[in-house]
């Protein structure tokens, strides 16, 4: 059995002596060149030294400041809290929204190799910080007093991602509903070398363009540009990149153009288009079909707004060269049926149907038809929408020359338009608006007075202030022809106040005129 070995204890005088001898021990100071001191030295070289031999010398000096190494732990906790309260309090900050009245927002460029995968390189923010200050300086240049602009550059925007032109498409527009922003400029740049390119692109957020839907969504800005890498901003552009520099000036030009869109002066917009489509460097084979699309919208807004027959020739051959350059581009061709559709009804300041061209009205059906075979149709474009609408119109104004089942077919075709918008495309909400107006004279033709009036409550609540007093007095003639005079002062007080409102003063008076009249019958 082996044996206990058990420790022998030392008699607690000598222990006791040993402890003292320890603490006097502590309390002496070293010697010079002890083999415990440290020397003067970096924090971490004495920290590790310390630790490493027991830590017996707590202190040591650097120049004339002694330091204690017991209290590094603290010292690094605090100079690290203290940095990032620095980066959070000092950090550059900006809005979360845009809050002018024409909101432009330059995201950084994706940059991708040749196969499409995206890279990691900072000449997408060197291209994209080029073309936000080319357009800072023309929008400085600018006297925009009817309207109030902002812009922000790539480092506020962020970045637009996506392998394909729908996936940019879906977060360009999700961002623009997140800061407000009219109109995102954002592109892709691909790194092949001598033959790297740039492809621009841009989106047109129907907010604050619900009345010009043609315009909304997402744009290409013509093909892929050479240009050359690295990027140096510094350098005469129009020298060593003269493809990219035109296509910057030009797209410089269209969003200033769609800035006057947006306030509804197509005059200064079609100045601004004219000049973006003459842009030296900007070839019309490389893609220029956009301009030409703008310029007929322009011309044939004003056509509209100043009955003139005379800009929707303008505007037809616009749409003509936009199709020339690209074949398969549907937004040209609606907007080229929608020439003919107007075109079609002759005489703008003649309200009767008598100056008809039957022949071009069925030319413009078939050409909206025709929209729809077009390869060149992204999904923000709303193309079936905007044929449904154009065809609808059609429809019921041979509803009202020949009669017979046209009604019928211009129904289906303007419910087509609400339930688009019923489902959840609220892209197209100006033009639900409008086809519920359609459908409340189509219910009053048929003497459903219920439903007329239902449609144009409707539609009152998608469309801009203008029509939206407008069918207000719509509801008010048809509560009037229903011998509700109170319903029908009510409405037209309503559209009064609403013209008031947004300055429309012609309008105004002219509600208020008829609101007198229907006073006067009580």
């Amino acid at each position: 059995m082996a044996k206990k070995v058990t420790a022998k204890k030392k008699p607690a005088r000598v222990k006791e002596k040993e402890i003292e001898k320890e603490i006097e021990e502590e309390q002496e100071p070293a010697p010079a060149q002890a083999a415990d001191q440290i020397g003067v030295g970096s924090v971490a070289e004495g920290g590790a030294v310390a630790a490493g031999r027991g830590a017996r010398a707590y202190s040591f000096k650097v120049g004339n400041v002694t330091l204690d190494v017991r209290l590094l732990p603290v010292v690094v906790v605090l100079v690290a809290v203290i940095g990032v309260l620095g980066y959070f309090l000092l950090r550059p900050t900006h809005p979360e929204k845009m809050t002018g009245g024409f909101n432009v927002a330059i995201a950084g460029f994706t940059v991708v190799d040749e196969s499409g995968s995206a890279v990691k390189s900072d000449e997408g923010s060197k291209l994209s910080k080029f073309i936000y200050d080319r357009l800072s300086a023309g929008f400085a240049e600018l006297d925009l007093k009817t309207v109030r602009y902002e812009l922000w550059p790539p480092d506020f925007t962020g970045q637009i991602k996506g392998k394909t032109k729908e996936e940019r498409f879906v977060a360009a527009e999700a961002l623009a509903g997140r800061i407000d922003a009219h109109v995102i400029i954002y592109g892709v740049v691909t790194l092949a070398g001598e033959n790297s390119s740039f492809a621009p692109e841009f989106y047109v957020n129907y907010k604050g363009f619900e009345q010009a839907e043609e315009i909304t969504g997402q744009h290409e800005m013509g093909n892929p540009v050479l240009v050359n890498l690295p990027f140096v901003a510094e350098a005469i552009q129009d020298v060593e990149n003269p493809a990219f520099s035109a296509r910057a000036n030009a797209l410089s030009l269209i969003t200033i153009g769609l800035a006057y869109y947006s306030v509804d002066d197509y005059a200064e917009a079609l100045n601004y288009f004219t000049q973006a489509e003459a842009t030296k460097g900007w070839l019309k084979n490389a893609g220029k079909e956009i301009v030409y699309l703008l310029m007929g919208n322009a011309t044939a807004r004003q056509a509209s707004k100043d009955k003139n027959t005379e800009s929707l020739t303008k505007a037809y051959e616009f749409y003509k060269t936009a199709l020339s350059v690209n074949g398969d581009y549907a937004r040209a061709r609606v907007g080229l049926a929608g020439v003919l559709y107007l075109i079609a009804l002759g005489d703008p300041n003649d309200p009767s149907l008598g100056t008809v061209d039957l022949t071009k009205l069925d030319e413009a059906a078939a050409t909206f038809q025709s929209a729809l075979t077009m390869k060149d149709s992204p999904e923000s474009a709303n193309i079936e929408t905007k044929v449904h609408f154009g065809v609808g119109q059609i429809d019921l104004v041979r509803a009202q020359i020949e009669g017979g089942d046209w009604q019928a077919k211009a129904k289906v075709e303007f419910e087509q338009v609400v339930l688009d918008f019923d489902g959840g495309n609220t892209r197209v909400i100006d033009l639900a608006g409008h086809a519920h107006a359609r459908l409340g004279l189509i219910a009053l033709q048929q003497g459903d007075t219920a439903t007329a009036a239902q449609e144009y409550k409707a539609a009152t609540g998608l469309v801009t202030p203008f029509y939206k007093a407008y069918y207000y007095t719509r509801l008010g003639e048809v509560y009037a022809g229903a011998s509700q005079i109170d319903s029908a002062i009510e409405a037209y007080q309503q559209a009064v106040r609403i013209a008031e409102s947004s300055g429309d003063e012609t309008s105004a008076e002219k509600y208020g005129e008829r609101l007198a009249e229907l006073e006067a019958q009580k």
